[in-house]
């Protein structure tokens, strides 16, 4: 499962950089920047500005891709010398490339919509997206915090 899951992040991270890259030309020179809560466009700015929230995106998964790669540096219940230490940081592990696969899928769909928005070929983000976004969020977080409270169980 953990191949599919990092092979489905890349995959992620991937299509939201050919998005932008097949979408810049057909985008006018200012666009939706910024959105309300309820997905429709509430600021403008020049396109440029996308490249800024691509950086971010890719910033985002590679340093989950790093901290990932450290569970030894992670802060959780179990000390170093605990028999349930290993246990805990290989769910650590197993979160942090849930949230590295979310979040490449995030940007996936920003890039799209960003383009599909500027092309007037729709005419914001969705009413869906923020909802959405924050119960993954939290269904992610507490799958695994359940997860770690179950001692040598799970």
């Amino acid at each position: 499962m953990r191949r599919g899951r990092e092979t489905l992040a890349l995959l992620g991270l991937t299509m939201s950089v050919v998005l932008l890259i097949n979408g810049w030309r057909r985008m006018p020179a200012v666009i939706p920047m910024h959105f309300k809560a309820s997905g429709v466009p509430n600021g403008y700015g020049p396109k440029l500005e996308l490249l800024i929230v691509e950086a971010i995106g890719v910033l985002v998964y590679f340093v989950l891709l790093a901290v990932g790669q450290m569970p030894q540096r992670f802060n959780l219940s179990a000390k170093t010398d605990d028999p349930d230490r290993p246990r805990q940081e290989k769910l650590a592990m197993e979160m942090v490339g849930w949230l590295r696969l979310e979040v490449a899928w995030l940007f996936a769909y920003l890039m799209w919509a960003e383009v599909e928005i500027a092309r007037h070929a729709q005419t914001g983000l969705g009413s869906w997206v923020v909802p959405t976004v924050v119960a993954v969020a939290i269904a992610t977080s507490g799958t695994f915090l359940l997860r770690f409270s179950r001692g040598g169980k799970g």
